[in-house]
């Protein structure tokens, strides 16, 4: 209880005995929009925000993680901040379009991309692909060349602390080849 008590008074200070949310008291917007509602406060994401562009070093670059909320106001939200996107599917790259974000500033990452969404981001100029294997990167080639398309990467290093069983292993002389 202290706990969600501290959050409450750190980000929701003008609370009191009722959650205020931008000013605004919840039973004021449930008046106005009903349940269920998915409420977010916008100085907060900001704040939030401004904590991690200020902490790092201007040529870092910042992606929001579509899978985290795709809600076209969250992304568009973040995208006016000058955020990239990082989706994990053909389906995040189209919502990452229709948000307005410019294909250079998304980037495709995680396993179990499919030549189909591969071909689509590629024929879209995507920013950059993470590529997870050997066998990825080879199935990235060929699309490539099939489009006539250079394919920036990005490789994904997973050193394997126990080397010890026969699977381990032969998933790390994988990865030693890269």
């Amino acid at each position: 209880m202290a706990l969600l008590a501290a959050l409450l008074s750190r980000f929701f200070p003008e609370s009191d005995s009722e959650l205020v949310v931008g000013g605004i008291p919840i039973p004021a917007i449930i008046g106005r929009y009903g349940t269920p509602l998915f409420l977010y406060d916008s100085n907060i994401l900001d704040r939030k925000w401004d904590l991690l562009r200020h902490t790092l070093p201007e040529q870092f670059s910042i992606c929001y993680s579509v899978k985290a909320n795709p809600n076209p106001a969250f992304l568009k939200h973040f995208l006016a901040k000058g955020c990239g996107l990082e989706i994990a599917s053909g389906g995040e790259f189209y919502l990452a379009l229709r948000a307005g974000c410019p294909p250079a500033k998304i980037l495709f990452a995680g396993p179990g991309k499919t030549d189909e969404e591969l071909e689509f981001v590629l024929s879209n100029a995507i920013g950059e692909i993470h590529v997870e294997s050997l066998r990825e990167a080879e199935r990235i080639s060929a699309l490539s060349r099939r489009l006539g398309r250079r394919a920036r990467i990005a490789v994904r290093v997973d050193l394997i602390k126990n080397r010890k069983s026969e699977k381990n292993q032969n998933v790390y002389e994988e990865k030693k080849k890269i």
